[in-house]
Order: structure tokens, then sequence, then C-alpha cells
């Protein structure tokens, strides 16, 4: 009988790795926000017992994003190789078509370390598929408001920093496609909300494209 291709044998193993972690998360997120979400969460302090559970609940999704995030490390790492950076791009988008699930479930859990970390691989998708991860952004910063990720000096700069590059390349996507003008909407209302003047000062600047 022969063998599967080695490329058909690697799929496999990252389709196997991409649902084992899927499963995980699944199982910690969910223990995660039964904690976080219940109405006692903010008033009665937890038991040292409960304390540690969701510390460890929460530095596994943590360490899930982070992971992810690695897996996409920037080209112009000055250890990567220039045959590294020549199998960049496939590696990008390989990733965003096997990946997108995970993505999308590490971002409705809202916790703050792990939404930085995915915000921070979001924008590696930027040019591969710009409306996608606009939106993914805004799921993101939706899910993330629950735990204040919006408060986060390091989340108003990136936030900053991809906005100002929708600008600069993708105006036509804010201007003209509804969906996404709404979500920059509220992406600036959460961060002009939490009191960032940054965030305000591009909602003036762009006052006639929501009028």
């Amino acid at each position: 009988m022969e063998s599967d291709p080695p490329e058909d044998r690697a799929a496999e193993i990252r389709a196997r790795t991409i649902e084992l972690a899927r499963e995980i998360l699944r199982v910690v997120s969910a223990a995660f926000l039964r904690v976080v979400e219940s109405p006692e969460f903010k008033t009665t302090p937890l038991a040292d017992d409960a304390k540690e559970r969701l510390k460890t609940h929460a530095t596994i999704i943590a360490t899930l994003a982070m992971e992810v995030q690695f897996a996409l490390a920037s080209a112009d790492d000055e250890h990567e190789t220039s045959e590294q950076r020549a199998t960049r791009q496939p590696r990008v988008e390989r990733f965003y078509a096997e990946g997108k699930a995970l993505l999308d479930d590490l971002s409705s859990v809202g916790y703050v370390a792990a939404s930085h970390h995915v915000m921070e691989t979001l924008v590696e998708f930027i040019d591969l598929d710009p409306r996608g991860t606009f939106l993914r952004i805004k799921a993101l910063l939706t899910s993330a408001c629950r735990t204040a990720y919006q408060q986060e000096h390091e989340a108003m700069r990136l936030f900053v920093r991809i906005v100002e590059r929708y600008l600069a390349d993708y105006r036509d996507l804010i201007e003209h496609d509804e969906e996404c003008r709404d979500a920059m909407v509220t992406m600036l209302d959460l961060f002009i909300e939490a009191g960032w003047p940054p965030a305000l000062r591009i909602a003036l600047r762009l006052g006639d494209l929501f009028r």
C-alpha cells in the first residue's frame, strides 16, 4: 500500500493539532467564563482553590493564544533564514485557511492576555483578507470588552495602528462596506468610552464618513 505524501501527512497532523487545541479551549474557556461571568465574581472573593483553578484556566487560554502567535512569528525576525522568509507567505495563507476557527474560538473568550496575542496575530492577515480580518478584530474587541481589554494601553496602541493601516491601505472598505463601517464605529466607541484621546481623534477625523 502506498504511503501518503509527506504534505498530506503534515496537513493531517496540523488538522489534528488544531482540533485538539480547540477541544482543550472549549473545556477550559467554559470553566473560565462560568466563573468570570457569574454575578458573584465582582462582589465575592474566590476561595483559594477556586482562585487557583481560575488562574490555571487563564494560563492555558493565554498560552494557546501565545503559541498561535509564535507560529506566525514576524518575517522581520533577525533570526529567520532567507529560506524561511521565502516560504512565509504560503505559511501565512495556509494557517489562515486552517486556523481561522481556532482564532475565532480564542477571540470569543475575551480574556485580556489572550486577546492581545490574538490581536497581534490578526495583524498578520490584514493584507491576505482585509475585510474578514477587520470583522474578526471587531468580534474580538466586542468579546474582550467584558474583561476591560479596551482599557489597556497596549490594546489602544495596537488598535490605533490597525486603524491607521486600514485608512491608509483599505479606506474604500471602510467607506463603502456598511458592515465594516459599523464595525469601525463600534470599535471606536469602545476605546472612546474607555477614555482614550487617540480614539476620539480618529472619530473626529472620520466624522463625515460616519454621517
